[in-house]
């Protein structure tokens, strides 16, 4: 077999996590030799195009063939594939020549952009798995969490998407009272406490003890402060990739926690049985994408390579959804526009307010902060787009 040389592309949803999931597929099926970093360029008027080339194993005409393979997965569109007219050496991480990925416009009938409009996403080539970070280390990922991370107009958007879900969702057998949830990762409580607002039965479950405190502490301090009050929300201290709590939950959530899922076989049979029949699962997660386009990635470019390899793509999670004994899987895209305070958000940064900015190498960090200070000084305002992705899927009913 002669190699070959294609390059992949995507544009549409989670459009790094597409073609993530076809160079997992390519390796599943050993044709896979080597591929390069993903690299982004901007179009006039058009998404932004993702692109990898990949040099695989091939005995004839390998673009029409792999169009095929990754077309039956559903991973990518067949015209977003083709055979690249010159035939590069992939060397590992380092960078491919940009005429080559320009190349690939082609394919979207666009024409060719300049060079300087592609950029080259480092370290993504081949993901390393990072370390897990521990909530309860000594002013670690769980110090001050609640106050870092108040609940914003962004995350009310995510939690109705989810509730509603829910609430619609729920099978008819199951609708003689509220709904039982059971919060998964649940952290502070800051979305538990949220589905226990909107009348669910809810019992959030994490297996750090500092933001398990954290939680019953603001419950308690609310059953305090309103007379005649009953809390509301059970905690549970636990680790989902070990067990879960014994019952059955109508509906089992996941906001912003699905990174710290195993997500093999243990792990989806636990799921399975702590669900009724019909039951939901919901996800609260970002797309692969996001970890490229926020504008933190400009001041910590190592952003994309730790969190690609800690989250799974919308395709994946999708992908072993089904692949362990769901349906009607859903996704959601919920985008929000805010302006924020330049010093508010370098304060935060300063307080390494996401778990990522705890897994950057502490030059890298310290340089991307002197950076921020520096670019942002003296803006009245920060325009953001917010993204995120919501999950769902249906456990099957019993037979009749």
């Amino acid at each position: 077999m002669a190699p070959a040389y294609v390059g992949l592309s995507a544009d549409a949803g989670d459009a790094p996590g597409s073609i993530r999931e076809a160079l997992a597929v390519l390796q599943s099926r050993t044709c896979l030799r080597n591929n390069s970093d993903l690299y982004v360029r901007q179009r006039d008027g058009a998404p932004l195009l993702y692109s990898c080339v990949v040099k695989t194993e091939s005995d004839g005409d390998s673009a029409p063939a792999l169009s095929s393979l990754l077309a039956e997965c559903g991973l990518l569109r067949a015209e977003d594939i083709a055979t690249l007219a010159t035939r590069p050496e992939i060397p590992g991480q380092e960078p491919v020549e940009p005429s080559w990925i320009v190349a690939l416009s082609h394919m979207h009938g666009k024409s060719a952009p300049p060079h300087a409009s592609v950029r080259r996403i480092v370290g993504t080539a081949r993901l390393t798995r990072m370390p897990i970070l521990d909530y309860d280390a000594p002013q670690g990922a769980g110090a001050g969490y609640d106050r870092l991370r108040p609940l914003s107009a962004f995350d009310l958007d995510l939690f109705n998407k989810i509730a509603e879900s829910i609430e619609r969702d729920r099978s008819a057998a199951s609708k003689e009272g509220p709904p039982c949830v059971l919060d998964i990762g649940c952290g502070t409580g800051r979305f538990t406490k949220l589905l226990a607002s909107r009348g669910f039965t809810t019992t959030g479950v994490d297996k750090s003890r500092v933001m398990l405190e954290a939680a019953r502490a603001s419950e308690a301090a609310a059953v305090a402060a309103t007379e005649g009050a009953k809390q509301t929300v059970r905690y549970l201290r636990s680790d989902a990739n070990k067990r879960l709590p014994e019952g059955q939950w109508d509906a089992l959530t996941f906001f912003f926690s699905a990174q710290y899922m195993a997500f093999d076989q243990p792990f989806w049979r636990r799921v399975r049985a702590a669900l009724k029949p019909s039951g939901i699962v919901a996800f609260a997660t970002f797309a692969h994408r996001h970890f490229i386009e926020t504008e933190l990635t400009r001041f910590f470019p190592s952003i994309p390579r730790i969190d690609l390899a800690r989250f799974p793509s919308i395709p994946s999670l999708r992908r072993s959804l089904q692949a362990n004994g769901f349906d009607d899987v859903r996704d959601y895209e919920v985008e929000n526009h805010d302006d924020i305070p330049p010093a508010v958000l370098i304060g935060r940064v300063e307080r390494k307010y996401l778990s990522s900015l705890h897994l950057l190498e502490p030059a890298e960090y310290e340089a991307g902060l002197a950076r921020m200070r520096s670019e942002l000084h003296g803006m009245p305002s920060l325009q953001r787009t917010l993204r995120a992705t919501v999950v769902t899927a249906r456990l099957p009913g019993k037979a009749a």
